[in-house]
């Protein structure tokens, strides 16, 4: 009897052990992978981040926010390792306590040592609210049994300028190449986003931790940062990891370039040594942000005349989207019976001059500059090369400037100047 009671007691352990870890991992945004925030993430401009190691507590992160941005969301993330069934939901900013929601794990990594990430909202905590300026946060409280890794906080911000496309991606996901699949890389991340048709520059901004490197003493581990495109492009950012913002945390902030007509990015964090014989890094990665600029939106119509320095009327009517999505039409007449018949649009860039006052009625853009193709006095292969801006009405300041060849490449119409007996107008 007393032995049965004694396995039914150890049996209950074992089953609150495992209730207790599994309870934590349901509402986890990614346990040995990053995945989609629990929570809504702000539109903005731009992304701000900045981290602290923890082993010494405390410890420091600055924010520096410019005087005209404003302040749309503030994220806390945190890290730790522990060999009890729970980590740290809690840690002390400025002496405030702020409680978190696990987002990944916990994981046991090695031996019976497990990894944790949390993530609290800080946003519209008034005690703790960003201002333009310095803003300085003094992080303790962590108390994880085994190691207190570090912490991060980031910013989305709105700037004025045009709205971004911001994703993020959090969790926990350890890595050390040294370990069984699935412990020895992390899961590739994918962001998808509309193409454009012209490259484009996107920021990156990733929290790692328990990087051992040589801030801990313990010399330096190579790892990597793979970036790849469905466009064909890949970039490797090699040995960024090594405790940068002191012992165990890492935040790295990466500007990498979009293809045109790219749709999605996708980024691997490597354990790895790709160039020497040192021990490559066991790291956890436990967020991922990239801030894009958006594709253009907008169109522009319109139709009038434009003169030759010979006085020859260019005559001229269309409809053209920043985004290329149809229709797109243009057409040119000029004296003799030539004319051009655009057939395709094949690349639009589209921008707002702030000296230029385009309204009514309002719209994304003044400028529209494009190529397409299509034909000369009915023959395939002629090119139009053009630029339209918008100046506002009644559209006497409107200008064009127009260049076509033909499918050999030759020119056969280049006019420029103020348009005539008609009007550009720009659109949302």
């Amino acid at each position: 009897m007393t032995n049965n009671l004694n396995k039914i007691f150890i049996f209950l352990i074992l089953l609150g052990v495992f209730l207790v870890l599994s309870s934590q991992a349901v509402f986890a945004d990614g346990t040995e992978t990053l995945g989609t925030p629990s929570i809504d993430i702000s539109t903005g401009t731009g992304v701000i981040a900045s981290g602290t190691g923890l082993i010494t507590q405390p410890g420091t992160i600055d924010i520096i926010i410019p005087g005209s941005v404003d302040v749309k969301q503030v994220l806390l993330y945190w890290e730790g390792q522990h060999t009890s069934p729970k980590g740290d939901d809690t840690i002390l900013v400025n002496g405030i306590e702020v409680t978190g929601i696990l987002i990944g794990g916990p994981t046991l990594c090695f031996t019976n040592v497990m990894t944790s990430s949390y993530r609290a909202d800080i946003t519209n905590m008034e005690r703790l609210s960003l201002k333009n300026g310095r803003n300085t946060f003094q992080i303790s409280g962590a108390e994880f049994d085994f190691a207190n890794n570090g912490a991060g906080i980031l910013v989305i911000i709105d700037d004025g300028t045009p709205q971004k496309d911001i994703q993020l991606l959090d969790g926990n996901d350890f890595a050390y190449s040294g370990f069984e699949p699935t412990l020895n890389t992390t899961v590739p991340q994918t962001f998808i986003f509309a193409p454009t048709t012209t490259g484009r520059q996107a920021d990156l901004s990733m929290f790692f931790s328990s990087v051992t490197g040589t801030t801990s003493g313990d010399g330096f581990r190579p790892t990597s940062i793979k970036i790849t495109t469905d466009m064909g492009t890949e970039v490797y950012f090699n040995d960024y990891l090594d405790s940068n913002d002191g012992q165990e945390w890492d935040t790295l902030k990466l500007t990498v370039d979009i293809p045109a007509k790219a749709t999605w990015l996708t980024v691997q964090a490597l354990s790895v040594n790709h160039s020497n014989g040192d021990n490559p890094a066991s790291f956890v990665w436990t967020a991922a942000a990239l801030s894009i600029p958006e594709p253009a939106k907008g169109r522009m119509t319109g139709g009038g005349s434009v003169f030759t320095d010979d006085n020859a009327r260019v005559t001229l009517g269309f409809e053209i989207h920043c985004d290329l999505s149809k229709p797109n039409n243009l057409q040119v007449n000029w004296p003799d019976g030539n004319k051009f018949h655009m057939l395709e649009l094949t690349s639009a860039i589209c921008t707002d001059d702030p000296e230029i006052n385009q309204k009514p009625p309002v719209a994304p853009l003044d400028t529209f500059m494009g190529v397409g193709t299509g034909r000369f006095n009915g023959v395939e292969g002629a090119t139009i090369y053009f630029t339209f801006v918008d100046k506002g009405e009644p559209g006497k300041s409107d200008t064009a400037w127009i260049q076509i060849t033909d499918k050999d490449g030759n020119e056969v119409q280049n006019v420029s100047g103020s348009m005539k007996y008609g009007n550009l107008q720009a659109h949302k």
